[in-house]
């Protein structure tokens, strides 16, 4: 198990002026951001989280001219080299499958040839054989390859290098964040602004964990509050299998955030009880779009959903 130990994170929470009086509406935004003592206690407890130690893990050189905006994501703390596919792979095994789909046409046509052809094989062979070329064809100079990636994790964001092309992206950008636990062996996909799918698992790397939970605790503490505040301004948000505006959850659960009593989360879950459901709804944690900015948001619009400033004052 890897050491752990506190480090500081872009959230920073204060007590609150004054709480929330009980059932009144906050006349803006800036006056139920400084009293909810919901957003308070999600802020502090992401704020005190103890995050892994990355001083272990590999640091690589940084790559030549980075895009200008990683120079603002702070001091590199781990670098991640993800293996991939190459564009040779890609038309190596193009041209293979091109090559048997010939070979089947070849002895389709002489079979065709001959004065007793071998009744329905012949059709069925030429079948396959066109339909191997065109695969091939499309695998060898079409399919764009999962390319390796080289990830390096700064204290904002993140600076991804495939081939020769670089991406930056910060936190406040990700897109999404997946956790699967089924299998035993946990997995992580990470869509990146310019939407780019990354798969982490440990069998690339037995780093990969406190990698992921880094990534996933920073992502949520910069996504917490602007999101809340989308929501307070009406946005119907969906985060992979759940949808949900300031009034309530939508799907798969429908119902209003003061009919919902509780929403919890084990290692392959997301649970919903509600009180007018007869027992508690479970999603696919793998389905679950930034399982821990779901989980703070609930329990905030739990709370506070009868507090939010009227949409057009959010």
């Amino acid at each position: 198990m890897s050491e752990i130990a506190p480090i500081e994170t872009s959230v920073t929470a204060e007590k609150p002026e004054r709480p929330l009086a009980a059932g009144g509406r906050c006349t803006d935004w800036d006056e139920y951001r400084s009293q909810s003592s919901a957003i308070q206690r999600e802020m502090m407890q992401m704020a005190t989280s103890v995050l892994p130690d990355l001083s272990g893990i590999a640091l690589l050189p940084l790559p030549p001219n980075p895009p200008p905006r990683s120079d603002a994501f702070g001091v590199p703390l781990a670098t991640l080299q993800v293996p991939g596919e190459s564009h040779g792979f890609n038309r190596t095994v193009g041209s293979f499958v091109i090559i048997v789909g010939c070979l089947l046409l070849i002895v389709a046509g002489i079979q065709l040839g001959t004065p007793n052809p071998a009744g329905a094989g012949v059709p069925i062979a030429t079948l396959i054989g066109i339909v191997g070329i065109g695969a091939g064809l499309w695998f060898a100079f079409f399919r764009q390859p999962s390319l390796s990636t080289t990830l390096w994790i700064f204290e904002d964001g993140l600076l991804l290098q495939q081939a020769n092309d670089m991406e930056a992206c910060g936190w406040d950008e990700v897109r999404d964040f997946r956790t699967d636990r089924q299998t035993g062996r946990p997995s992580y996909v990470i869509t990146t602004r310019e939407n780019r799918r990354l798969i982490l698992s440990p069998d690339q790397t037995p780093t990969i964990m406190p990698l992921a939970e880094y990534i996933q605790v920073r992502i949520a503490s910069v996504q917490l509050v602007p999101r809340l505040k989308r929501l307070a301004k009406g946005e119907r948000m969906r985060l992979g299998a759940i949808t949900m505006d300031r009034d309530g959850m939508i799907a798969p659960v429908a119902a209003r955030w003061t009919e919902i009593t509780r929403v919890l989360a084990d290692d392959s879950q997301v649970f919903v009880d509600t009180r007018t459901g007869p027992a508690w709804h479970p999603i696919p944690l793998k389905d679950v779009a930034m399982p821990i900015v779901l989980l703070a948001l609930a329990h905030i619009l739990m709370e506070d959903s009868t507090r939010l400033p009227a949409e057009d004052d959010a």
